[in-house]
């Protein structure tokens, strides 16, 4: 039902115009504020933590601040969808070509901040081969619409369902690596039924992030690359790369604590990145202890 109402709006905003189409989702993101507690009640929770000094009633602003950034990346993607035009700045960029040309490609740890997907799909048309892992937690959902306007825009794009096993069957990563390609996974939010979790400090408290792109990172010995996606306007965004790095142990017994190690570093650059752009990080679901 979601995703034929989706294709319902494509269709009546190419009628209409963009207009019509960001009023509907934005009426749209104004009932799911009122009437679903429970996410609204995750955000304030998350803008306690980074606000303490301010109030209740800033909180809940604040909640509202980010349902509406969220529906504003989102009808840019549906912009895209009916043949609009994303304004893209970036910085690190550079660093992906020359992995790209050693041969040694890279993971892509990214974040739900600004529009990851609208990133993936400007990424590949800039040339580079990129698989992408994500989750999708019921598969009658408007996520396989994604994935398929993804996949028409020739990216690969490989999903976990619930049932479906892990995001690692198969070999479709490992090969990609080994075309010098990269591999996007998501850095702040686990998927599948029972995914390994790492604790780490955030905002002074404790945030619980997957293991899982580490782990993949050390086990390939690829780099790992942070990308984020910042919303700087209406259908414009930034996005910057960071320098590579390597989660490597010296022995067996070493694996778990650069895991470790790697997940904090992450969660010190997703802090850093939440202060700067407190609206843009799009987690609807309580990750604070």
């Amino acid at each position: 039902m979601k995703a034929f109402l989706v294709k319902l709006l494509l269709r009546s905003s190419r009628i209409l115009g963009g207009w019509f189409l960001r009023t509907v989702a934005y009426g749209v993101t104004a009932g799911y504020f009122l009437f679903r507690p429970g996410r609204v009640r995750a955000s304030m929770a998350l803008y306690r933590a980074l606000f303490p000094g301010r109030g209740r009633l800033f909180h809940r602003y604040a909640a509202w601040r980010q349902f509406a950034d969220f529906t504003a990346g989102y009808c840019d993607r549906l912009e895209l969808d009916r043949g609009g035009e994303i304004r893209r700045t970036d910085e690190g960029w550079p660093l992906l070509e020359e992995a790209a040309r050693s041969g040694r490609g890279g993971i892509l740890l990214v974040s739900h901040f600004g529009n990851p997907e609208i990133a993936a799909r400007l990424f590949r048309k800039r040339g580079l081969p990129m698989l992408l892992l994500m989750g999708e937690r019921d598969p009658r959902q408007v996520a396989r619409q994604q994935r398929e306007a993804m996949e028409r825009d020739g990216l690969d794009v490989q999903v976990s369902s619930p049932g479906e096993g892990s995001l690692f069957d198969g070999l479709e990563a490992l090969q990609i690596l080994r075309r010098g390609g990269f591999v996007g996974m998501a850095g702040d939010l686990a998927w599948g039924e029972t995914p390994r979790l790492v604790q780490a400090p955030f905002l002074g408290r404790t945030i619980r992030l997957p293991a899982a792109p580490h782990a993949f990172a050390l086990l390939t010995g690829a780099p790992l690359f942070t990308v984020w996606i910042f919303r700087t306007g209406r259908a414009a965004y930034h996005m910057a790369v960071s320098e590579p790095r390597h989660v490597e142990a010296p022995s067996r017994e070493d694996r778990e604590q650069a895991i470790r190690e790697s997940v904090r570093l992450y969660a010190r650059e997703l802090e850093t990145a939440l202060k700067r752009h407190p609206w843009q990080w799009h987690v609807f679901e309580p990750l604070l202890a």
